[in-house]
Formats: C-alpha cells, structure tokens, sequence
C-alpha cells in the first residue's frame, strides 16, 4: 500500500477513537464507516499495488483472534440450559445453506461451475454477529435469541473451516483430476491435526494460566497478553506443521474457555481489544482492495446472488431448523434475517485466492455479498431489533420466547449498544 495510505489508516483509527461515541449513536455501524473510507482510498490509488499475500496474514491473524475469543466465551453451562436453537441452527442451518447456495450459485452464476458455486456457499455461509451488533446486545430481545445468534455466529465461522478446505481440495480437483484422493486425505489430516495441536495448546495454557493466577506468579496485564498470544501459538503450531490454522486457534480457544472458566472474562480483555482493532484494520484494507475491483466487476448476475445469499439461502434453512419448535413467524424471520457476512467470509475468499490462483469471480461475489450485507444489516441491526423486541413483549405467555423476555418498557434503536 502507498505509504499515504498507511498514514490514512492509522490517522483514521485515531480519528474514529475521538468520535466513536456519536457514530455509535447514529446508523452507521464501525465496519460499514472502514470499509466506506477504505474504499475512497482504494479509488484513489492508495490500495494499488497491494497483492493478496501481502493482506492474508493479517486477515489470517484477525480471523484466528477471533475465532479463539469466540469459542473461549462459550459458557457450556448455559448452552446446556439453552442449547436446541443454536444446536439446530448449526448441525441443521449451517449445512442447508452450503447445500442452498450451491445450488443457488449454480442457477443464478453457471459460469463458476460446481466448485465456483460450493466456494461461494461455504465462504458466505459463516455469520458475523459485530456487523449487526444491536442483535445480540439489546436487551428486550429474549435472551435467548440473542445467545442463539451469538453463538452461532461464535461457530460457524470455526465448523465452516472443514468445507472450506474440502470445498478448496475439490476446486483443486476440479482444476487438473490427479490425486484427488491424496488431496482429500491431506486436507482431512489438516483438520484433525489442528484440533489435536488446538486442544493440546489450550490445555496447556490453561493449567499454565491457573497455575500462575494461584500463585500470583503472573501480572493482570501480562497474563491478558499472554492469552491473545495463546491464540496466535496455536494458529502458528498448527500451520507450521501443515495444519489447519483456524481449526487449531479455535479449539485451543474453547479448551481455554472450558478449563479456566473463571478466567475467561479477564483474559479476553485484551484479545478483544485487538481482534477489534485487526478487524476494523482489516474491513479498512478489504474497503481499499477489494471493493474497486468488485465494484468494476459488478453485473446484475451477481447482484441477484447477493441478494439471494443474504436472503432465501440464509432464511429458509432457518426456517427448517427451527420447524417444530413453536416459535413466532416473527422470530424466525428476525434471526433469518440476521445473518451478516464479515470477517471470515473476507478471508476465506483471499484464502482461496492464494490457494487457488484465479477466483476472481469468486471473490468478485464473496465481496459484493459482505457489502450488501455491511450497508443492509447495519442499518437494519437497531430499528429491527426494537421493533422484534417489543413484538416478543407481547407474545403469549406460552410462547417460547416469553421464558426470558427483556424488560418490559419500549426500546428505542438509539438505546442499542452497538
């Protein structure tokens, strides 16, 4: 990137620092404002000469940051009382909207093929609750709505990386035939190899965490710091030795979360701070070199796919997996509804593209979709979510949305908290 560019970005940080608190109070959420400046300074040139593998390691560290604090968040005790709607949102939502999108791309862009269309699928398949962050933070919405949709989001993004890499190990296929099956073994290998280097990296570090927490051998600040760089061993072990990187930084995440419990909410301190500052870096740099390109390469094809995604192939898996369950019309279209595409779709696609070589109209796609959906739930995240929220106040008693229903007073959209 030109070195004005830089200098834009970080004076740009700086400067949203001093009015964060008033953009908030408007309907502009963080990662739409990034994204929108990244892509005037991608207009003008200052995103020029910026090749893929000079942008993935820093989406790759944001996405491994992310997916550790996820899943060390998880509170399995309670997503035992609360399990069934995201269980179902995941084992049954997640994999009809692969299937769905397969299909969809393949009916509305023939040209990607099959492996084009199930890329696609499985890149916009994850969610990203931060772009629509007054979902899981108002509080007149059953609590249990916005857990759903948080640890689905929390999720997706680490259960997609498997199709990711058997959806790449099938392009690859697709692109010359021979050993196909070696291909399939090594990206199986991959996985599991980063669940046990994960699993073994969270264990560790949280019998090292408590061992030094009981014996007051470790600073407050330190051991947070000590906790973000957990997540970046573990991505690093794992892909160091040819495995799945993401796989190994999320499971050592919820290992971590499991085993020191009364830990977590301090350790992730810092983790969360970062991992924000990396995303909003990072919707920054996908604005710059990303956006342009797609915008140049935009046709009506590929509109109507993005509408589709962040639609019907999002909702009517939604529907199926909530079938039977007695909830509202309502509810299950405010959680179809609210599906964000964010950060790991943004990396999956330039994974590929590295991986892959030529995809541009996967990216092309991929980006035209995580826009739509940055303008289109950002702006709907805090009118929606006070309307939905209201709505459940006046559901019958025997509702299942009723059990743990908000306070009950009128929320308005600027009392989100996003």
């Amino acid at each position: 990137m030109d070195p004005v560019g830089i200098i834009v970005l970080v004076g740009f940080v700086v400067a949203y620092a001093l009015v964060s608190g008033r953009v908030d109070d408007g309907p502009l959420s963080p990662p739409m404002v990034f994204v929108g400046v990244g892509a005037v300074a991608g207009w003008v040139g200052w995103g020029d000469g910026l090749p893929v593998e000079t942008l993935l390691p820093l989406l790759e560290v944001t996405l491994a940051l992310i997916l550790f604090s996820d899943a060390a968040r998880i509170d399995v005790s309670l997503l035992r009382r609360r399990f069934r709607m995201p269980l179902r949102l995941l084992v049954i939502g997640l994999p009809l909207s692969i299937a769905l999108g397969t299909v969809a791309g393949l009916l509305i862009l023939p040209a990607l093929g099959v492996a084009g269309a199930l890329l696609v699928a499985v890149m916009l398949a994850p969610t990203d609750a931060a772009v629509g962050e007054p979902v899981v933070t108002n509080p007149l919405v059953p609590e249990h709505v916005r857990q759903a949709i948080n640890v689905e989001s929390g999720l997706n993004d680490g259960l997609a990386v498997p199709a990711l890499a058997a959806a790449v190990a099938f392009a690859g296929m697709s692109g010359g035939g021979e050993g196909a099956i070696e291909l399939v073994l090594r990206s199986l290998g991959q996985i599991v190899l980063g669940v046990g280097i994960g699993g073994l990296a969270g264990l560790i570090g949280a019998a090292g965490l408590k061992w030094a927490t009981d014996r007051r051998w470790a600073e407050r600040r330190y051991r947070k710091i000590g906790t973000a760089a957990l997540a970046l061993l573990a991505f690093l072990l794992a892909d160091m030795v040819g495995a799945s990187g993401f796989v190994a930084a999320f499971v050592a995440g919820g290992v971590l979360g499991h085993r020191a419990r009364e830990l977590c909410s301090e350790l992730l301190e810092f983790a969360d701070t970062e991992g924000r500052l990396l995303s909003l870096i990072s919707f920054f740099m996908f604005g710059a070199v990303a956006v342009p390109a797609a915008v140049a390469a935009l046709d009506l094809r590929t509109v109507l796919y993005a509408i589709a995604s962040l639609t019907a192939v999002r909702m009517v898996p939604v529907a199926i997996a909530l079938a039977g369950r007695r909830y509202d019309p309502s509810t299950v279209l405010y959680i179809g509804w609210f599906g964000p595409r964010g950060i790991a779709s943004i990396v999956f696609a330039f994974l590929a593209a590295e991986q892959l070589g030529d995809v541009d109209q996967v990216v092309t796609v991929v980006s035209v979709a995580v826009v739509a959906s940055l303008l289109l739930h950002g702006l709907s995240a805090g009118p929606l979510s006070a309307r939905y929220g209201n709505a459940a106040l006046a559901m019958d008693a025997g509702r299942p949305e009723r059990d743990d229903a908000g306070a009950a007073r009128v929320w308005s959209s600027k009392d989100s908290a996003v």
